[in-house]
């Protein structure tokens, strides 16, 4: 099916396409005057757009007719149905019940299709109300209507989710127990639940974990309650059998180990979770009447009350000052460096293998305590899972051996097969049960690399024999990874192109993406997006691809420079607004310890204290700003923040709180500014930069250059990174990141006196905490954000600091005439090549190059073995003018070599263009090739013997003229001939010693020397 030319200027067609030759139109002008002309024609407008954009993204027309065209059918007439039942005039006339009775009669039809399958009319469904949900943003329907809840038709129902990453979708619909819970009751709940998604005032998924899915369980409890005990419906039910249902619901809760959804273990704190949701939806279900009371499922550790004067809420403490301590039992333990609170606890499994435990717990402990928290964690939840696994097993009747000795002394008679064997079943349950289809082969994966490490830590204790369990193959190799983009792959959110641009758009990125298979296209698309997003896609579209290297390069180099002209700019302004408030301090009336004493000293009366502090700080001079920042250096040392009262009113005098402390220390957007500022002129990590050395400058060999050291580098060894960096601004700059750093260690010099020692010593200082530390990962990617929204060139690109340094390696490799890794490489400090290519620089334009190199190549290669070859163009059919111009860049030299290009240029005293001279330069030639054709051998054969019978009196005569010029000839050519007289070339050979014993005689020679 391939699109022909559509009239775009017609409001009612969306597309023509052709189907086996014969036009089809998607038009819709039929409708226009049910529906209204200007409703159908805003629809038409919507899918003609999200098909051309579809297509621009390289889908095919068969999907973008079937995922933006197709519906619109069936939409408008279920409208018209809708207009026609309840006599309204148009679409726009229209109410929220209305549309949502359209939605229930689009389902409905859909479901009642007998032609289609249960999957395919789920998939339709999906398809549908994702366009219905388009249509609301894009202002078509109303905001307020939600497919999502209105997707199916009853009373009870509730909602039927997407389907999840890896998962599938949920429903929540209980019309199968209506008779059994009572169909008033449950009818009531339902709607009690529906109408919290709008009341509650969270967000869906919120409602749907907090509210949807424990009602579930609530309801599903119920039933099971109610078969159980026999129960007719919930009216039936009286105060003290809901308060035994209650009681039961808090078991069950509390029971639950493992996840339905994720197949994970429950934590004590997603169970007291479960349970306050639950204990707010029964609330809820009170206020409707639902429930003759409010019930509560208690929480098993009861109810803590404060006493007087020590509720947290009331007063600065340690939450977990006065908690009482939990007693550990042998078989549970703490870490203490860890900040869990709760105990890796495994009491529940003494029945299962008592003594077992008692030598595994100390093992445990000492495992736990080596590695982080977050390992502890994954440790324990997979050694649980196993205990879990087991027991679940001995309740089957399986193995009662084997769980008869684990339950005793005996169990180290276990051997290693028995342990094998139910080690690997626990593998196998782990990887196939139902949860765990949910989950990523790759989180498998982990959890069973993570029981080896924990089996071999209890195996190098004697405790069980030595086993390892085989990982999940290719679970690494379906985990795709993506490098970090460029800048120049980045496009706005923002930009919409129109429709004729966004097919000049397609006709662009199917031109390059050619060149590359499936799995390059996407990063193709990308480049090619964002430059016409600065170019015109009809001029994108036009170009070559050394021109299109040239712009991707340039829009790379250009958002580089973009970001740092701001951080500059942001960098100078907070260091003038520094600067300011020095040269306040320097000319403020009173010191530090006179403004306490003036302002702050109890003996002092409070309208004394108040007319000092009109007569000195409340004003706009700049003595009145260097007496408020002496009070602030005095009082607090110079760090006011979270402290009210009257610096409340003092920072509200002068900016607020940030402007207020940048007079003293560097502001906030000062230290990202200067990150920033490194990061882009050396291309060095994130983390090295942000965790440079205060001491990172030194003097150089240069005196123009300084020596800049950088954290270290974990990959590299922990080994500390330099570079040399100019210490004047280069041409285009204010500043130079050498004077950047230079004024950040003045502007922070107050901060270093009082904090510790080794934060003292880093560059990098954050001083909105209530200690003054190292700016944290997450602070400094924040404050990057904060960056980019303040400036209107940057603010709508999804630019990360982790992207400059791919940026910038690939600007360094594109400033190479070659376009060589080795300059980057050299940059990024990388023992293997291969790492700064696969990493950083081999993309889209890099990859174009490479391309064209290789076509070049090709052809030159080409020419030259066609030219070795005597009448080759004759045998070929070639006219002489053709083959001059096929072999113009081709030659033989006449001594067994052919050149691919004589007018490249390479070797030194050459010019590009010109034909070379340098004969004694062939051995070492990137252009130079062996041919084994008939005529090249006899000319090396002839060359050789006279390089031969020139070699005594050479190395007598010119000595170093001949070993640095002829002898490496003279090597090639003994190494060359014995080559070509074996293998495939040995005929070649044969006659070309024929022929040059027929030529010996008029052999002439050039002179060497």
């Amino acid at each position: 099916m391939k699109p022909a030319d559509p009239d775009l200027t017609h409001p009612y067609l969306v597309v023509q396409t052709k189907v086996r030759d014969k036009p089809v139109s998607h038009e819709y002008s039929s409708f226009a005057n049910r529906l209204g002309p200007n409703f159908v024609e805003k629809i038409c407008a919507l899918a003609k757009h999200e098909f051309a954009m579809a297509q621009s993204k390289g889908y095919t027309t068969e999907y973008c007719v079937e995922a933006y065209v197709s519906h619109l059918q069936l939409v408008f007439t279920t409208i018209e149905s809708v207009l026609n039942k309840k006599n309204i005039a148009t679409a726009n006339a229209m109410e929220i019940a209305d549309w949502n009775e359209f939605t229930t009669r689009l389902i409905s039809r859909i479901e009642s299709d007998q032609k289609k399958s249960d999957v395919r009319k789920k998939q339709l469904k999906s398809r549908y109300l994702g366009t219905l949900t388009r249509y609301a943003k894009a202002g078509l329907i109303p905001m307020r209507f939600d497919p999502k809840v209105l997707s199916k038709d009853g009373p009870y129902h509730v909602l039927q989710t997407t389907p999840w990453k890896g998962g599938n979708a949920v429903t929540y619909d209980y019309t199968d127990i209506a008779d059994i819970i009572g169909r008033d009751f449950l009818e009531s709940a339902c709607t009690l639940v529906k109408n919290l998604r709008q009341t509650a005032g969270v967000e869906e998924r919120t409602w749907l974990a907090n509210y949807a899915s424990r009602f579930d369980h609530f309801i599903r409890s119920l039933y099971a309650f109610f078969v159980e005990e026999g129960y007719v419906s919930a009216q039936a039910l009286s105060e003290e059998d809901w308060r035994q249902f209650v009681e039961r619901l808090g078991n069950l809760i509390l029971a639950d180990q493992v996840s339905d959804r994720t197949g994970d273990l429950l934590s004590p704190k997603t169970k007291d979770r479960h349970r306050l949701c639950t204990n707010n939806l029964m609330a809820h279900m009170a206020v409707a009447g639902l429930l003759p009371k409010k019930f509560e499922i208690v929480s098993p550790k009861g109810r803590k009350r404060a006493a007087s004067g020590t509720a947290n809420v009331t007063r600065k403490a340690d939450p977990d000052e006065g908690a009482e301590a939990v007693p550990l039992s042998p078989f549970a333990f703490l870490i203490e460096k860890h900040k869990r609170k709760m105990p890796y606890d495994y009491r529940t499994f003494q029945p299962l293998a008592r003594y077992f435990l008692l030598r595994a717990i100390p093992i445990l402990y000492r495992f736990y305590g080596a590695g982080s928290e977050t390992q502890a964690k994954d440790y324990h939840h997979v050694f649980t899972s196993l205990l879990l696994f087991l027991e679940q097993h001995k309740q089957s009747g399986f193995e009662a051996e084997f769980f008869s000795t684990l339950a005793t002394h005996e169990y180290a008679s276990l051997d290693s097969t028995r342990w094998e064997k139910m080690l690997y079943e626990w593998r196998d349950h782990l990887i196939n049960s139902s949860p765990a289809k949910h989950v990523l082969d790759i989180t498998k994966h982990m959890k069973i690399q993570a029981m080896n490490r924990l089996w071999a830590a209890l195996a190098d204790s004697l405790l069980v024999p030595a086993v390892k369990l085989k990982g999940i193959k290719g679970a690494k190799s379906t985990l795709k990874t993506k490098n970090r983009p460029s800048l120049a792959q980045l496009s706005s959110a923002k930009t919409a192109l129109l429709d004729e641009s966004a097919i000049e758009l397609h006709a662009a990125t199917h031109k390059i993406s050619q060149y590359f298979d499936e799995s390059d296209k996407e990063e193709a698309r990308e480049f090619i997006n964002a430059l016409c997003a600065n170019l015109p896609p009809a001029k994108v579209r036009a170009l070559t691809l050394d021109a299109l290297v040239v712009e991707i390069a340039r829009l790379n180099a250009n958002r580089l420079e973009a970001i740092r002209r701001c951080a500059e700019k942001d960098f100078l302004h907070w260091f003038e607004h520094w600067n300011k408030g020095q040269h306040a301090l320097a000319n403020a009336s009173h010191s530090p310890e006179e403004m306490v004493d003036l302002l702050d000293r109890p003996e002092r009366s409070v309208s004394e204290r108040s007319r000092n502090r009109t007569r000195l700080i409340s004003g706009k001079t700049d003595c009145h700003l260097g007496n408020a920042l002496n009070l602030l250096i005095g009082a607090l040392g110079g760090n006011a923040n979270g402290i009210s009262g009257r610096y409340h009113h003092i920072k509200r005098q002068w900016g607020g709180n940030e402007a207020l402390h940048a007079y003293l220390h560097p502001h906030k957007r000062a230290t990202v500014a200067l990150w920033t500022i490194i990061l882009i002129d050396t291309g060095a990590n994130c983390e090295v930069v942000r965790e440079m050395p205060l001491a990172c400058l030194r003097k150089s060999e240069d005196p123009n250059h300084m020596i800049v050291s950088f954290g270290l580098k974990a990959r590299a060894g922990y080994k500390r990174i330099n570079d040399c960096l100019p210490i004047q601004p280069q041409p285009g700059h204010e500043l130079s990141a050498v004077q950047a750093i230079q004024h950040y260690e003045i502007m922070s010099s107050r901060n270093r006196k009082i904090a510790n020692g080794e934060v003292a010593e880093l560059l990098f200082l954050d001083t909105r905490q209530n200690d003054i530390i190292g700016i944290t990962e997450f602070r400094a990617r924040d404050d990057f954000k904060e960056f980019l929204q303040d400036h209107a060139e940057l603010r709508d690109l999804p630019i990360r600091p982790s992207f400059i340094r791919p940026s910038y390696l690939l600007k360094v490799q594109h400033e190479d005439p070659a376009v060589s890794t080795e300059s980057a490489q050299a940059i990024a400090d990388h023992v293997l090549s291969s790492t700064t290519g696969n990493n950083y620089t081999h993309r889209t334009h890099t990859k174009l190059v490479y391309v064209q190199k290789v076509r070049e190549f090709t052809r030159l290669f080409q020419s030259v073995i066609i030219a070795s070859i005597e009448g080759a163009a004759e045998k070929l059919g070639i006219s002489p003018e053709e083959a001059e111009a096929l072999f113009s860049d081709a030659a033989r030299s006449g001594l067994g070599i052919a050149c691919l290009n004589p007018k490249a240029g390479v070797q030194p005293g050459t010019r590009r263009g010109e034909s070379c001279t340098r004969l004694d330069a062939c051995p070492n030639c990137e252009m130079r090739y062996l041919v084994g054709t008939v005529d090249n051998i006899t000319d090396l054969i002839l060359f050789e013997e006279y390089l031969k019978s020139q070699e005594a009196e050479a190395t007598k005569a010119h000595p170093e003229a001949w070993e640095t010029r002829w002898l490496p000839w003279l090597a090639l050519a003994e190494v060359a001939l014995a080559k070509f007289a074996l293998g495939d070339t040995a005929s070649a050979f044969l006659q070309a010693t024929e022929k040059a014993n027929a030529r010996r005689p008029t052999y002439r020679p050039f002179k060497l020397f």
